[in-house]
């Protein structure tokens, strides 16, 4: 389960992917946390890539 973090819509999340592409690399590889999203396939494939 998510700890305390509402589902998000695919717009947020898109919002929340592009802010997080611009932390460091370490940010994304402990936060994968839009999986359950529509984007969640894609979320991975960026920062597996970055």
């Amino acid at each position: 389960r998510k700890r305390g973090r509402p589902m998000l819509t695919w717009k947020e999340n898109m919002k929340t992917l592009m802010q997080a592409l611009k932390m460091p690399k370490i940010v994304l590889q402990v936060e994968p946390t839009l999986t359950t999203s529509s984007c969640g396939a894609d979320y991975h494939i960026l920062t597996a890539t970055k």
